[in-house]
């Protein structure tokens, strides 16, 4: 990756290499300190685009959530009035269930009053 060697010795001169991500970059002399910046710029454009991609996903996911728990409330009500409409058929039937297993003459001792569907079927 990054290497840095004295150049000369004892005058400070340095010269440093970068090669990583299919770039390669060489400086001599009294710039490595300025190669050094350029890098830590560059890694900091890096570090601050990734955290600004995070933070918009991050914000797409919550607004993701959101609908999908808004939908998930209306469908729990929905749900809910959907329960209590099959409980009632299901004791209509019982009932029904239950009069048909009786005699006639059980039958005419309960005295049903006719449902008013049924009544108007009959009348045509």
């Amino acid at each position: 990756m990054a290497e840095a060697t004295d150049v000369e010795p004892g005058t400070g001169g340095k010269e440093a290499a970068f090669e990583g991500f299919g770039v390669k970059v060489a400086t001599k002399g009294y710039h490595f300190g300025n190669f050094l910046q350029i890098l830590m710029i560059v890694l900091l454009a890096i570090a601050a685009f990734m955290l600004y991609e995070m933070k918009s996903e991050t914000k797409a996911v919550a607004t993701a959530v959101t609908a999908v728990a808004t939908v998930s409330a209306g469908d729990k009500v929905d749900h809910d009035k959907m329960t209590r409409a099959i409980e009632k058929t299901t004791e209509a039937q019982d009932a029904a269930n239950y009069i048909l297993t009786l005699s006639q003459t059980e039958r005419e001792r309960l005295n049903l009053r006719m449902p008013e569907s049924l009544r108007r079927r009959h009348e045509r």
